[in-house]
């Protein structure tokens, strides 16, 4: 650990090493009565002020600046089996560079594969009805019908519903024409029929009084009544009725 008298930045750093050695480094330097302390490696701060996290988990030690390559030297003599194991990690992280480098050429060599045979590999044999279990008669292969061959004889259904002759569109018939009054009954009645709501609103509007809404009321009664009972014994003219 640290001596209380020296600041933070009166030390530097010594070695990157896994948490289970970095006891036996402070002990190593605790020996040589070099002042050191050690604190787990959160990551390196990059050129944009980005902290890099380790690829796994370190503890950095820091020995006073003054002692630093005396520390070294105490590592280097003390400790074989720790430097020893300095570079088996040092050799590993290597590999591990490597192999990242290698998968990503391993990657593009086959992309690169995959381009140039695009167009000049031929396609894979699709997988028949033997190996999936289809019958063959489920299997149906889109090929070109021979140059020479004869067109089928049109069937009972080859036909165009657009070409049938009989289908020529429905034409709805004439509207009937409007029916007009026989006499002047007819015609007081359908004014009293159509003129009896109007004098009923007209009497609302414009607050005449119940008369002129009695009068349109009698007007349309008696108008509806004179229809209905001439209208039930109306004949055709030119139509004497059923002939025996």
């Amino acid at each position: 650990m640290s001596t209380p008298g020296l600041p933070a930045a009166a030390y530097a750093k010594l070695v990157d090493v896994d948490p289970p050695i970095a006891e036996h480094v402070l002990d190593l330097l605790a020996q040589a009565q070099i002042p050191a302390y050690a604190e787990p490696l959160v990551g390196d701060t990059g050129p944009y002020r980005d902290v890099r996290a380790p690829d796994r988990p370190t503890t950095r030690i820091y020995v006073e600046k003054s002692r630093l390559a005396q520390a070294s030297t105490a590592i280097a003599e003390g400790l074989p089996s720790l430097r020893a194991e300095f570079h088996a990690d040092a050799a590993a992280r290597a590999d591990a560079d490597d192999m990242r480098r290698a998968s990503s050429d391993r990657i593009d060599a086959a992309w690169e594969e995959i381009v140039s045979g695009f167009h000049t590999a031929e396609p894979p044999p699709r997988p028949g009805a033997g190996g999936s279990g289809l019958s063959q008669r489920l299997v149906r292969e889109h090929t070109q019908p021979p140059e020479h061959t004869q067109p089928p004889e049109p069937g009972p259904r080859d036909y165009s519903v657009l070409d049938d002759p009989d289908d020529e569109g429905f034409t709805p018939p004439p509207p009937p024409p409007i029916p007009r009054p026989r006499d002047r009954f007819d015609a007081f009645a359908w004014i009293g029929l159509i003129g009896g709501p109007v004098a009923i609103i007209l009497a609302f509007v414009l607050g005449t009084g119940g008369w002129l809404a009695a009068a349109g009321f009698a007007a349309f009664t008696a108008g509806f009544i004179v229809l209905v009972a001439r209208g039930s014994d109306r004949r055709d003219e030119g139509d004497d009725g059923a002939v025996v």
